[in-house]
């Protein structure tokens, strides 16, 4: 039985990976600066903004992602840490708690980002 169970849940873990290549994301664990420790976070990562509206959508409840760019203000906030695989997206999102996190990557070894509570 546990093994029929872990054959099931390996199966749906393949098709949610393959789902979010076809639908041009990628999910990536993360490891984040968290004080002297890391703070493993799952960002989504996308090279165009209509997955990201898409994603913000499905998976966070914001309807409208482009009024949240337009009024944030984008930081520096954090270089991009290295073997992540975040470079090679140009766009992300996260969520920490009730905070929702949009990074930027443009191509200088940092997240650029904005976020809401």
């Amino acid at each position: 039985m546990k093994r029929f169970s872990f054959a099931v849940l390996f199966i749906f873990l393949l098709l949610n990976l393959s789902r979010g290549q076809e639908a041009g994301y990628k999910t990536l664990t993360v490891p984040l600066p968290y004080g002297e420790k890391e703070l493993y976070s799952t960002f989504y990562c996308f090279n165009d903004l209509k997955t990201g509206e898409q994603l913000a959508k499905e998976l966070y409840g914001v309807y409208d992602l482009k009024k949240l760019l337009k009024a944030g203000r984008f930081k520096k906030l954090i270089p991009i840490p290295v073997g992540s695989g975040l470079t090679a997206y140009n766009y992300s999102i996260m969520t920490h708690g009730h905070e929702f996190w949009f990074f930027e990557n443009r191509d200088d070894g940092w997240l650029w980002g904005t976020g809401r509570y």
